[in-house]
């Protein structure tokens, strides 16, 4: 039923031109483009449904420009987690090989070419929380682990920062973990593949290049939905969502170096301190966030080069994608061999 719609062309058009507009600029478009076959008897259910949607979504953003913060975050609440919510439990995905893949980075600017502490290398301690700023998904003042699928994406979400004297850790995961999927799907296939479209772009927004904003209006969904994602998980301590896995808006930038979309994804993994059995607050870390995965000591690309120079003969003879022979590429095969060790 779905293939009368131009997917391609619709995300040619998010990436090029909607993804820089505004929120309501943004969905509208979304909604114009089913509106074209909303007179089509079996997709009239479905477009009525995604103006549902749409309309909470600009409802939310709306309550929280008018200083409703708590009616904002409500809206995304039970869109997601009511039962009769529309995305009610469609976008949990239980994985212990996260799609599309296993190993993730996580790397930090240095302004020397000394390594970090392995343990530096997780989110930020809860004793120095008045360090963590406003970020997509998560609050000032709210430690998450923000990881990449590439060691090259960690570096373009840190502005480009010297990748010789960067540090990156490799992580993967030691257990299951549950996520809410806002990744684009291969194809529009089923009803709730539509519906999912006009949340992943409302959380995917591209960042405005304006100098000293403090508040930015594309990370209203977002922290919502990472709030909603909270909440739920202090209601359902035996069942919790660990985080959300998203597609990175540096992807299908004209400055990107690498186009590969497996290269872009990001899991923001928030702190869970609430669910220790006491609540330690000189603790540093987020026990129940370090049991997640197994990760790696920090490395550097210029460490790799001083220290494994027939680690980096032997691989720059293996050429198998486009990606290769990147510098993040090596750094990245050393990081997968440390997690064998």
């Amino acid at each position: 039923m779905f293939n009368i719609i131009n997917y391609e062309e619709l995300k040619k058009e998010y990436f090029s031109i909607y993804r820089y507009k505004t929120l309501s600029e943004c969905l509208n478009h979304y909604v114009m483009v089913f509106g074209e076959y909303g007179n089509i008897p079996e997709f009239k259910p479905i477009y009525y449904n995604l103006q549902r949607i749409v309309n909470q979504l600009l409802e939310a953003e709306e309550f929280f420009k008018l200083g409703f913060i708590g009616r904002c975050y409500n809206n995304i609440f039970s869109l997601l987690f009511d039962k009769d919510g529309l995305l009610y439990s469609n976008l949990i995905v239980n994985k212990n090989k996260i799609r599309p893949c296993p190993v993730f980075y996580r790397m930090r600017e240095m302004d020397t070419f000394y390594l970090l502490k392995k343990e530096e290398m997780l989110h930020i301690p809860f004793n120095k929380r008045d360090k963590v700023g406003n970020q997509r998904f998560s609050l000032s003042g709210f430690p998450c682990l923000y990881l990449g699928s590439s060691a090259y994406l960690c570096w373009e979400e840190l502005n480009r920062p010297n990748h010789l004297k960067a540090n990156v850790s490799a992580f993967i995961a030691e257990k299951d973990i549950r996520f809410i999927d806002l990744t684009f799907p291969d194809r529009l296939e089923k009803e709730i593949d539509v519906y999912k479209l006009a949340l992943v772009f409302a959380c995917s927004l591209k960042r405005q290049t304006v100098n000293h904003r403090i508040f930015k209006e594309e990370y209203i969904i977002p922290q919502a939905l990472l709030h909603s994602l909270m909440e739920y998980n202090y209601n359902n301590r035996q069942n919790t969502i660990d985080g959300i896995l998203y597609i990175s808006t540096c992807y299908k930038t004209e400055h990107a170096i690498f186009d590969d979309i497996k290269l872009f994804y990001n899991l923001v993994i928030p702190t869970q301190q609430y669910k220790s059995k006491s609540v330690d607050l000189e603790k540093e870390y987020c026990e129940e966030l370090c049991s997640l995965f197994q990760y790696t000591e920090p490395i550097s690309i210029n460490q790799l080069q001083i220290n494994q120079p027939a680690f980096i003969r032997r691989n720059r003879e293996n050429d198998e994608c486009n990606y290769y022979p990147s510098d993040f590429w090596l750094l990245e095969c050393y990081l997968k061999y440390m997690l064998k060790q």
